[in-house]
């Protein structure tokens, strides 16, 4: 007989569901129904075969007699068990009270380096049902929001300028036509049509925002500023090759590169007191990354010295010299530009490339922020005294062999390289039969 009857509202103890479950199992759905109804005279058929389905499930994985059924919690899981959600806002405010960033990727560095050092199979990669995600951090920053001190996300925004269809239309046809012009002039095939383009690269991937405890006046930020990034220009073929780059690094000797680091072949390591590009460094591009690729291009292809390539970048003032446009011309090489504040619409690096290399950047940094954290709590350290290292000295070497990983990733990436052609509204530019004819891109006002 059961233990205690139910309530009218038929509600079942662990040892009831399990007593029902098993029986079920050692007769049938039927005969538990007739057996049990006296003391649950609305027990159904449907609640039986959970019972029993349960009862059969926990008896298999455990190997043992099950003698109680516990319900299962209902609701969303929590983000973090208790202890470990404090140890993480603990460990998160102690951070930011020392300078650190504090962005979604961080948040989730912090925690997962937590979790690691606590139970790992908590994680999805280990079974369990944790994966950290922008929204799973944006959680967390709520639960820190709600915590004694409080801290509040300051965001810096930007916009594109909006730009009429008549208009876009009309720089769009320019640009293209200037292309297609050259293409047809010179014969110049896919191969040695190329963009480049100049991008900041962090050393920490976090932004221009962090969380900062509220009614701060200043918000300082370990590891960004003046000399926490370097330039890197990328160069890509139209057939989708993406060549050596060219990585600027702030300083005014050989002594600000990276120590220790052997940079793959045609990579050219430079430097300026800002890390920024100029007219002598836009040279050196050209005559250490574009040459001697057009050349061994060109002797692959079968084609004379003085065979023409074209090159579309950006209006940047190193690039527009009289200087460097009598070399190019030296060089048997053509231009077109970029046309201004439109690098959005039709510079193929700034619609594609870019934004993958910093995204595989971010990720870089977030998991050796994670292992940092998950090393230091495995040691044994406090809250309050772990501290992530992000020195330049010490940041510099890391970088380096995150750029080299990237510089193997995009050099497979033939069909991304590609579309960003295409969706620049290069690729149709690049075939000698088209013709873009008379087209007026303010038709649609008549």
């Amino acid at each position: 007989m059961l233990l205690g009857r139910s309530t009218k509202y038929a509600k079942y103890s662990p040892e009831q569901k399990a007593e029902i479950g098993r029986y079920a199992a050692n007769t049938n759905i039927a005969s538990a129904v007739r057996k049990y109804q006296a003391d649950f005279p609305n027990l159904r058929k449907q609640t039986v075969y959970e019972f029993k389905k349960a009862y059969l499930k926990k008896k298999e994985s455990t190997g043992k007699e099950v003698t109680i059924l516990k319900a299962k919690k209902r609701g969303r899981p929590k983000l973090l068990p208790e202890e470990i959600m404090k140890k993480a806002i603990q460990t998160i405010k102690a951070l930011r009270l020392k300078g650190a960033p504090i962005s979604y990727n961080i948040i989730n560095a912090i925690a997962k380096g937590i979790v690691v050092a606590n139970d790992r199979t908590m994680l999805v990669e280990n079974g369990g049902h944790l994966q950290f995600t922008d929204n799973w951090a944006r959680n967390v920053l709520n639960e820190v929001q709600r915590s004694e001190k409080k801290m509040v996300k300051r965001m810096a925004t930007t916009s594109k300028i909006p730009v009429a269809p008549g208009l876009l239309k009309e720089e769009q046809l320019t640009f293209q036509r200037k292309i297609l012009a050259l293409i047809k002039w010179h014969d110049i095939p896919k191969e040695l049509v190329l963009n480049f383009d100049q991008t900041p690269l962090s050393y920490i991937t976090v932004g221009n925002s962090t969380l900062d405890f509220e009614g701060a006046k200043s918000v300082p930020v370990k590891g960004k500023g003046k000399g926490k990034q370097i330039t890197g220009t990328f160069t890509v073929s139209a057939d989708g090759r993406f060549l050596p780059m060219q990585l600027i690094y702030a300083g005014k000797t050989d002594r600000c590169h990276p120590k220790g680091i052997e940079f793959p072949h045609g990579f050219h390591i430079t430097h300026s007191p800002n890390h920024w590009s100029n007219e002598e460094l836009a040279i050196e591009h050209i005559s250490k990354i574009v040459i001697p690729y057009v050349e061994k291009m060109k002797e692959d292809l079968g084609l004379p010295n003085d065979q023409k390539s074209l090159l579309i970048f950006d209006v940047f003032k190193g690039q527009t010299t009289e200087r460097y446009t009598d070399f190019l011309r030296e060089n048997h090489l053509v231009n077109v530009l970029v046309p201004p504040n439109l690098t959005h619409k039709f510079q193929p690096l700034d619609i594609n490339v870019n934004g993958v290399a910093k995204g595989f950047l971010k990720d870089k940094f977030q998991k050796w922020y994670t292992d940092q954290i998950q090393k230091q709590v495995d040691d044994g350290k406090g809250v309050y005294e772990v501290d992530i290292d992000t020195r330049l000295s010490r940041m510099k070497p890391i970088h380096a062999q995150w750029l080299i990983s990237l510089y193997d990733k995009l050099r497979n990436s033939e069909q991304l390289i590609v579309n960003g052609f295409k969706a620049a509204s290069i690729l149709e530019a690049l075939d000698p039969q088209k013709d873009f004819g008379d087209e007026d891109p303010f038709k649609h006002l008549l």
